[in-house]
């Protein structure tokens, strides 16, 4: 065998090899971070129901019926009089219930808004084995938006939507089909759906495998979904110029850094019906609750978790709860509650 043949036969094996390695270590980050159900997280230091109904807040049950016996499930959440309100539809972020944005539910209903919060498919009390793509919280969403609007609720009412995370994405990329929609406010993000996971998995597998795992996302999402899987969150937007649009989020979050956002596309493409929000000294990546708050929230966590553990938990549970004070333990970032009340109410 020539030398030159011996080369490429070591070069073609090299390949062979790292191709195997990156799609086997990309189908197993896939498999844990969309093949899975999740269910609600039995956290006590969140925001909880009684917390909002203590507030007068109310709540009715919302079904959205998919293909065959699935459903999209979640409550309508309102104070007082429901005539004239503008209807928020929540979208939730990745991997868990609309329960976990009980904080942002709370400050928005309390300001005037009805708000209609969903589990995503795959979450909570809504249908799927698992969260399945990112992209298929667009679908949804789309779907969601024609349901009410074919309802009363949703006839002769101002419709605007909400999302964070994975739920920003949502509310954008739907936007295309949606002008109708009067504002729209996406808390940190993420745009493309195939890609963005890959920079959230720098956190945990690091830069090298990620990047190395990058050619067979792709090619895996396309065959296994088609070039659906890949509607971004900056294509929905770009075709809309009537919706008014708030984003946010931290300058260092790492979860969904700028560069995985749809704000990088906006700095090289204004849109003349966007508004941008970036706090320059900010890390976390839920922008509304201040940085402080979330250092307090994070050590009461960790208190809890090492109670579970204990012998006597029942009873140390008591007292735990006995002493906590959710009000303090999550507190608002006043900037970033004031811009979107802001956005919301102008």
């Amino acid at each position: 065998m020539e030398s030159w043949e011996v080369a490429l036969l070591v070069v073609a094996l090299v390949v062979g090899a790292a191709s195997f390695a990156s799609l086997g270590i990309w189908l197993l980050f896939a498999s844990r971070f969309l093949g899975r159900r999740t269910f609600e997280k039995a956290n006590p230091v969140c925001v909880q129901w009684e917390d909002l109904a203590a507030k007068g807040i109310d709540r009715t049950p919302f079904v959205h019926k998919l293909r065959g016996q699935e459903t999209i499930q979640g409550f309508l959440y309102s104070k007082g009089d429901l005539k004239g309100k503008p209807l928020i539809i929540l979208s939730p972020g990745y991997g868990d219930t609309h329960l976990q944005y009980l904080f942002d539910i709370r400050m928005l209903v309390l300001n005037g808004f009805l708000v209609l919060a969903y589990d995503q498919y795959g979450t909570g009390m809504s249908s799927g084995r698992s969260l399945g793509y990112l992209a298929k919280g667009r679908k949804v969403l789309d779907g969601i938006i024609d349901d009410v609007e074919s309802r009363s609720l949703g006839q002769g009412r101002r419709l605007f939507l909400y999302g964070y995370s994975w739920g920003g994405y949502c509310v954008l990329s739907v936007l295309a089909k949606h002008p109708e929609i009067a504002k729209c406010v996406a808390r940190a993000p993420l745009d493309n759906p195939v890609l963005a996971p890959l920079e959230t998995g720098k956190l945990v597998l690091g830069g090298f495998l990620m990047d190395l795992c990058k050619p067979m996302a792709v090619l895996s999402s396309l065959v296994m979904h088609g070039p659906k899987a890949f509607k971004s969150a900056h294509g929905g937007l770009s075709r809309n110029d009537t919706t008014r649009v708030l984003i946010t989020a931290s300058a260092k979050d790492r979860i969904v850094p700028l560069k995985a956002s749809p704000i990088r596309y906006l700095r090289r493409h204004p849109q003349g019906n966007v508004s941008v929000v970036v706090w320059p000294s900010r890390i976390a990546h839920n922008d509304l609750v201040s940085d402080e708050s979330l250092e307090g929230y994070g050590a009461k966590v960790r208190e809890w978790k090492e109670l579970a553990t204990s012998a006597d938990y029942p009873r140390a549970l008591d007292g735990f709860l006995g002493s906590l004070d959710r009000e303090k333990a999550i507190r608002v970032d006043e900037k970033a509650q004031d811009a979107i009340l802001g956005f919301l109410r102008g």
